[in-house]
């Protein structure tokens, strides 16, 4: 298992990284949280998806990012 970091997380190098990654990314960092919302096709075969992906900051506090289907097939 991966482990987690104990620095803060910059929310904003976290929302370059997932466009750097999936350029259809489409999000914002704002008050400490950072919303990013991206079409995903997990196979060749399957239908896109659109996610949005919801992360709270919270001084030493790891939170887990939510993870929500908002567009199904």
């Amino acid at each position: 298992m991966a482990s987690i970091p104990s620095r803060a997380i910059n929310l904003g190098r976290q929302l370059a990284s997932i466009k750097a990654v999936l350029p259809e990314a489409q999000g914002t960092v704002r008050g400490g949280e950072l919303v990013c919302t991206v079409p995903l096709q997990p196979t060749p075969a399957s239908r896109r998806y659109t996610v949005r992906i919801t992360y709270r900051h919270r001084h030493r506090h790891r939170h887990r990012p939510r993870v929500t289907v908002t567009d199904r097939p």
